[in-house]
């Protein structure tokens, strides 16, 4: 699972934590080192408290956060692919082709044209 996570975000370090009483310890975890999981695998000290209940109740929220970014990346890029191609067929749609009658209106109003003939030295220059 954390891989899986990995490969689809493109981060480099990632920890799962699961509840264990009133700590959530590292349950899994993938490019941190050892010393870091050992120093600070447990959110809630025995003896005095490095994070308050309310602070640890925040760690709930984050891989809730994280998926809802996820999701809302992916349906984006499916509405961005829906607006150019048809759902039923995937072929391009008459907004595709107008953007690119468009686009190729544009560039062929700005194009110029240089030419050095060689054989009597004269420059050309030519604005379409």
């Amino acid at each position: 699972m954390v891989a899986l996570i990995k490969s689809e975000t493109g981060i480099e370090t990632i920890g799962l934590r699961l509840r264990e009483g009133d700590d959530y310890p590292y349950y899994t975890f993938d490019g941190f080192s050892e010393d870091f999981i050992r120093t600070e695998n447990f959110l809630v000290v025995r003896d005095s408290k490095i994070w308050s209940a309310e602070h640890v109740s925040l760690f709930r929220i984050v891989p809730s956060i994280i998926s809802a970014a996820i999701d809302r990346a992916r349906h984006e890029e499916r509405v961005a692919h829906l607006t150019y191609r048809d759902q039923l067929t995937d072929m391009n749609n008459r907004l595709f082709f107008r953007e690119e009658l468009r686009r190729l209106d544009v560039e062929r109003e700005f194009t110029s044209f240089a030419s050095n003939n060689p054989g009597n030295g004269a420059n050309a220059l030519r604005q379409e």
